[in-house]
C-alpha cells in the first residue's frame, strides 16, 4: 500500500484539492502523503519525501498557516542535504516558502531566495536557448506601466522587458 504510486496520487489530490479552495483538507492530504513516503520502502523514498514535504509546505502556505510552512520548507531542505546526490539535483527554492518566509518577518530571506531561484532560471534559459537567436529577441514579457499618470499607459502594450 505505501508505494510510490499511492505517494503520486495523493501529492496530485492535494493538489487538486487545494486549486479548488479547500486548504484545510489539502494540509490533511499532504500530511497523508508524507506519512505514506516516510513509510515507503521504495528506493525512491528520499524523492517523494521531498516532493511531500514541499505539498505539504505549499498547502499550509495556502492555508495561512505560514510559520508552520517555514518548519517543512526548512525540514525538506535539511533532509536534501543528508543526500548529496538528490539536493544537487533538486529545487531548494520555492515561491511559496518565500511567501511564509515574509509572512514570518523573515524578508531578506526570501529575497535571496527569489534572487537565487531568479538567476538560475535565466542561467538555465540561456542554456536551452537556440544560438542562433539573440537574446533581445528571444523572450519578452509585458510589463505593466508604473505610475498613475494616464500619459504612462498610452504606450503600455509596447512596453516589454526583455531578457
Amino acid at each position: 500500500m505505501n508505494s510510490a504510486a499511492t505517494c503520486f496520487g495523493l501529492l496530485a489530490l492535494s493538489k487538486i484539492i487545494s486549486e479548488q479552495g479547500r486548504q484545510a483538507e489539502a494540509v490533511l492530504l499532504a500530511q497523508a502523503t508524507l506519512k505514506v513516503a516516510q513509510q515507503s520502502t521504495n528506493y525512491s523514498a528520499p524523492h517523494l519525501i521531498a516532493a511531500a514535504r514541499k505539498s505539504l509546505g505549499t498547502a499550509l502556505t495556502a492555508d495561512r498557516k505560514y510559520a508552520q510552512a517555514d518548519k517543512v520548507f526548512s525540514e525538506m531542505i535539511e533532509d536534501l542535504k543528508a543526500d548529496p546526490e538528490i539536493a544537487s539535483r533538486y529545487q531548494t527554492g520555492d515561491l511559496d516558502w518565500a511567501i511564509a518566509l515574509i509572512k514570518t518577518g523573515k524578508a531578506p530571506q526570501a529575497v535571496s531566495m527569489t534572487s537565487e531561484m531568479l538567476t538560475k532560471a535565466v542561467h538555465e534559459w540561456k542554456r536551452i536557448r537556440p544560438a542562433s537567436q539573440p537574446y533581445e529577441h528571444s523572450m519578452h514579457l509585458p510589463c505593466k506601466p508604473l505610475g498613475r499618470d494616464p500619459k504612462h499607459w498610452l504606450n503600455s502594450s509596447r512596453q516589454s522587458l526583455i531578457l
